[in-house]
């Protein structure tokens, strides 16, 4: 048999070789995402979404994985689970982390202030609703000033309908004033609210900080009974202060 002739049939081997290659890969691809599909719902837990680098061993403990919550935070946080514990880990996360940065941040900064910083959000929330009243009465006599110069045009007792087009006028102008002044004293209470958060910051860090790992504390002390060791990294980025701030006031 010719060197030539032998060099024809392996290549002819290789396609085949590779043709089946491809079927099979493609076979096992289709089976590791339907897997895969039936392993995050089993995992699923409400308000979570898990990613994973392997699910070797199909343990119930929802071991190395890697999980981001949306919801219970201004920023994103993300957590890394190592070990045993890692469904319960998350769990206690979810349910704990925001009051406990609440609590820490009223120790840090004080009750105090807090309050203070509250009750000027639920003024600036009153005099809002105040003014969107106020909107609506202007438009109102806007409404029935438009009427009234039509009125005057056609009318035989132009006087009185003028007498009454000057009274809305200064209605409508009072009231203008007035929402002009909502404005001007609601703008100087965020101003001050930014302020006040722009000071307070470094103990916004400070208590997330402390939360953070008061919360990895209680979860390594609640799955020290566990054979494999169980670490946790959290890491949170906040958005803005005041929205911290306003979140914890919420809660």
């Amino acid at each position: 048999m010719s060197k030539r002739k032998i060099r024809d049939e392996d290549v002819d081997e290789n396609k085949l070789a590779k043709a089946s290659c491809v079927s099979l890969n493609t076979e096992k691809v289709v089976r590791v995402d339907t897997v895969k599909q039936k392993q995050l719902d089993r995992f699923s837990l409400p308000g979570l979404r898990f990613a994973t680098e392997s699910w070797a061993g199909m343990k119930p403990t929802n071991e190395d994985r890697h999980v981001s919550s949306t919801e219970f935070f201004p920023g994103p946080v993300f957590g890394i689970f190592d070990g045993h514990g890692g469904t319960f880990s998350v769990d206690f996360l979810s349910q704990n982390l925001v009051t406990t940065v609440g609590s820490v941040i009223r120790r840090n900064i004080g009750d105090k202030a807090l309050a203070e910083h509250h009750s000027s959000q639920e003024l600036s929330s009153r005099e809002e609703m105040r003014k969107n009243l106020i909107l609506e009465q202007l438009q109102l006599l806007i409404q029935q000033l438009v009427e009234l110069e039509t009125m005057r045009s056609v009318s035989d007792s132009a006087t009185d309908v003028q007498g009454l087009v000057g009274q809305l006028n200064d209605a409508i102008s009072q009231l203008d004033s007035e929402v002009k002044q909502i404005d001007g004293e609601q703008s100087a209470r965020l101003d001050k609210r930014r302020d006040w958060c722009r000071e307070q910051h470094r103990y916004f860090l400070k208590s997330f900080k402390e939360a953070f790992e008061q919360v990895d504390t209680q979860i390594l002390q609640k799955t020290r009974h566990r054979t494999a060791p169980q670490r946790s990294w959290f890491g949170s980025w906040p958005i803005l202060s005041a929205v911290v701030m306003e979140m914890i006031q919420e809660r």
